[in-house]
């Protein structure tokens, strides 16, 4: 996974970008993602083509388990990009904002 900064809508302030793009266990994955949204206090959760499914469980295992009532989802982007030998990828962005 890496992380990059960016622009999000959901709360007119940056977000540390948590992309998903490794083939490791979702509970690991979930603990690097809670480590980053505490620090940052928002991270956008980031999976693409077959690992759009990964970011959705990450995604979910932060807001109703680990940060249960402490944060929430912001701007859900899904969409698709066009890969150089023109196949179309899915993506999907999730925004996860910690509650004041």
């Amino acid at each position: 996974m890496t992380t990059d900064m960016e622009n999000n809508d959901s709360t007119s302030s940056t977000g540390e970008i948590f992309l998903i793009d490794s083939d490791e266990p979702i509970m690991n994955i979930a603990f690097d993602a809670l480590e980053m949204i505490r620090k940052n206090k928002k991270i956008i959760v980031e999976g693409k083509g077959e690992m759009c499914s990964k970011a959705v469980a990450v995604s979910n295992i932060l807001t109703e388990r680990m940060l249960k009532e402490t944060a929430k989802f912001g701007k859900i982007d899904v969409d698709s990009e066009m890969l150089d030998d023109g196949q179309l990828i899915s993506t999907i962005k999730l925004a996860i904002v910690m509650i004041d």
